[in-house]
């Protein structure tokens, strides 16, 4: 599970062998979506083939880097956001790492 994601480059997320969920938020200096949207493609890229992994990309409206860790609850996208991604880690963990 990773929320808002920093110093990533394109071989770090092309060695992820394991299922991986993302939560994204919308502005993010260290995670842009353009770059959000190559390693979503790099996930795609794998479907149907030897490697793949299940992977979730979620985008979080109107939240900033930082959102699902320390997040500024006054305001109410960000509150969302928030409490949303933390529903995103359970269902995801339910999903992944129960048989």
């Amino acid at each position: 599970m990773l929320c808002h994601p920093s110093m990533l480059t394109k071989a770090s997320i092309k060695s992820i062998d394991v299922p991986t969920a993302w939560a994204c938020a919308e502005h993010d200096m260290s995670f842009s979506q353009a770059f959000r949207l190559q390693a979503e493609a790099i996930f795609a890229a794998r479907e149907n083939k030897t490697g793949f992994v299940p992977f979730e990309f979620m985008d979080y409206a109107g939240t900033v880097h930082g959102f699902a860790s320390r997040p500024n609850v006054a305001y109410e996208d960000i509150k969302a956001g928030y409490e949303d991604s933390l529903s995103q880690t359970v269902e995801w963990f339910r999903k992944t790492l129960t048989s």
